[in-house]
């Protein structure tokens, strides 16, 4: 049970409601596609080195933060969810949004730095936002949502 709850904590960090019949608990498995397809995507990107990866996914990502749907979400809700036999994914809260916006942000500062051949500071900086995204892709544990949460002067464990 302890596990369940630190999990709870991590989607309520995220601003979903977690209470037991919740959307956001029956499909936190799900949660995680978008984090996921977000890091192999930024890992392509510095993979191959490419300020236009990098940048396109800026683009995705920029459209995420300002939708209540990510762009991802639509391969789970469009088709996964079918196979699956689940619901949709509930809209993303604030602070999931905000954290999409600051991964679109950092990726196109990594973009940056390898478009101008600044290749180490590109590395470097892709490979926080890399560990980042595995982080909350691995745990739920979402960096971009604890800043939302500390810039608004919220209890990172609270619910808003």
């Amino acid at each position: 049970m302890r596990a369940f709850s630190n999990e709870t904590k991590k989607l309520e960090l995220q601003g979903y409601s977690c209470n037991i019949d919740s959307q956001a608990m029956k499909l936190r498995h799900w949660l995680r596609l978008t984090p996921l397809l977000s890091t192999l995507w930024i890992a392509a990107g510095l993979f191959y080195s490419s300020p236009f990866i990098l940048a396109f996914f800026a683009l995705v990502s920029t459209a995420g933060a300002g939708m209540w749907n990510h762009p991802f979400d639509l391969v789970y809700n469009k088709g996964l969810r079918f196979l699956s036999g689940t619901p949709p994914l509930p809209p993303n809260p604030l602070p999931r949004r905000f954290s999409m916006g600051l991964a679109a942000g950092w990726s196109m500062l990594v973009a940056f730095f390898f478009a101008i051949g600044f290749n180490t500071t590109a590395y470097l900086l892709g490979g926080i936002l890399i560990t980042a995204g595995l982080t909350m892709t691995l745990t739920h544990f979402c960096l971009g949502a604890w800043i939302y949460k500390q810039f608004r002067g919220i209890t990172a464990w609270s619910t808003e």
